[in-house]
């Protein structure tokens, strides 16, 4: 069999459902190979977009808080405290960060922003508009001693490095996921061949149709992870982080794999007709 360029094998894989049945007779070496290639390409690409947005962050706060006039702060034990008897307010063009250890600001003064924080003694909240909270207790950093120049370093060496780091734990993230996608995808690929009683195929066989099937899927799902980088408090990201495996993944692959199977099944019928 003559060798297929990779881009070849991502658009036959989406386009051509006879190339998803015959590829059963491939390699699974170079399958396997393929959608590595695949992942790492593309969850490259997304974890570099948002890498960038992640390294500006962390830039921006790098610098307000670097800042001479910035009061010192510590953590210790638990419990926050700044040298500062007035809020500190950090106002970025995506998030609002207000540090307020007296009780005085509420998480109604950081609803009404994109994303906000509030920073007490004693607990870090984060909300997206208002509508998803989440609440981070400081005591779970009761082992852990911090103060103002060494959160500074902290943030200079991520700002430095923050995008590689990103961008690599990005793809082991995206390789970890898709295993598990793909042993999910087997089994409903194992009970479509026993629905159609396409008992000649072998398990090994249905597997490269899983992978070959999910490139649609792999490429969908990576690219729809910059959606909440993009708009973090809006709809889309809210519907992305709900039903974003299910719409992006999981039903782009199974229609093409589900046709797949019937094609071989259509095949087989006309191969030895009743």
């Amino acid at each position: 069999m003559n060798k297929i360029p990779f881009h070849h094998k991502i658009i036959k894989s989406i386009k051509d459902l006879d190339f998803i049945t015959e590829s059963i007779h491939h390699k699974i070496g170079s399958v396997v190979l393929y959608i590595l290639i695949l992942i790492l390409l593309f969850s490259s690409i997304s974890g570099l977009v948002k890498g960038l947005f992640f390294t500006n962050y962390v830039s921006y706060v790098l610098e307000v808080v670097e800042a001479p006039d910035f009061p010192d702060f510590y953590l210790s034990k638990g419990t926050f405290t700044i040298d500062s008897t007035k809020p500190i307010i950090i106002d970025g063009e995506d998030f609002f960060f207000v540090i307020d250890t007296s009780g005085e600001t509420t998480i109604n003064d950081i609803a009404r922003y994109p994303v906000g924080y509030l920073l007490t003694d004693s607990t870090l909240i984060i909300t997206a508009g208002g509508k998803d909270t989440n609440y981070m207790d400081l005591d779970m950093f009761n082992w852990y001693d911090l103060n103002k120049d060494e959160f500074v370093q902290s943030l200079t060496f991520t700002a430095k490095f923050g995008l590689f780091l990103y961008t690599v734990g990005n793809i082991f993230m995206a390789l970890f996921s898709y295993g598990f996608r793909s042993l999910i995808l087997l089994l409903i690929a194992s009970i479509l061949r026993k629905m159609l009683a396409l008992n000649d195929i072998k398990s090994s066989q249905v597997y490269k149709m899983v992978l070959y099937s999910s490139t649609i899927g792999i490429i969908l799902y990576e690219l729809g992870t910059i959606l909440p980088q993009l708009f973090p408090s809006s709809t889309i990201s809210q519907l992305f982080y709900a039903f974003g495996s299910v719409v992006l993944f999981y039903i782009p692959t199974t229609t093409i794999l589900s046709k797949s199977f019937r094609l071989i099944k259509v095949k087989e019928e006309l191969e030895n007709p009743k």
